[in-house]
């Protein structure tokens, strides 16, 4: 773990109740690279990555995690891709992680080297797909979790 980060972030979800060194360890990911220029993605707040849209706080990341783990999911659909960050997360700890973005400006900034593609290499297998085609029919999912909010065209 870097000194930099897992300390104040390990030290922060332990305040907050979190027991689960799982997702302690899954939460030590280099959050300022999913994050926009300047916007320090080791400060401890949601954060705007455009499009009307955020990287969720991180105690919100590790409380969905959290949650979803307890069951010890193999194959997880995550809707809403954003910056890619909950999705590297959950690329920590399950099998394989297929995450839908319906805003192409989001999922190409996902995509690009050095973010959520290699971050899960060798881990997981991550699938940045537009929503019309549908994963959850043909992939076996066994969990879900909904990471955005859209108000239409889901």
């Amino acid at each position: 773990m870097s000194e930099r980060v897992a300390a104040p972030w390990a030290n922060e979800l332990r305040r907050a109740g979190f027991r689960d060194e799982r997702v302690i360890s899954a939460m030590d990911l280099p959050r300022d690279i999913f994050a926009p220029r300047g916007f320090g993605g080791w400060n401890s707040a949601a954060l705007p990555i455009g499009h009307g849209q955020t990287i969720s706080h991180p105690l919100t990341v590790a409380q969905m995690t959290s949650l979803l783990i307890e069951k010890n999911p193999r194959k997880v659909l995550e809707i809403g891709t954003g910056s890619g960050f909950q999705a590297a997360v959950l690329s920590m700890l399950c099998d394989e992680v297929c995450t839908v973005e319906r805003i192409q400006a989001l999922q190409s900034e996902a995509s690009r080297p050095g973010t959520l593609t290699a971050r899960s290499a060798g881990r997981t297998r991550l699938r940045l797909t537009p929503s019309s085609s549908r994963p959850a029919r043909r992939s076996g999912l066994t969990r879900y979790l909904r990471s955005s909010g859209p108000t239409e065209g889901w």
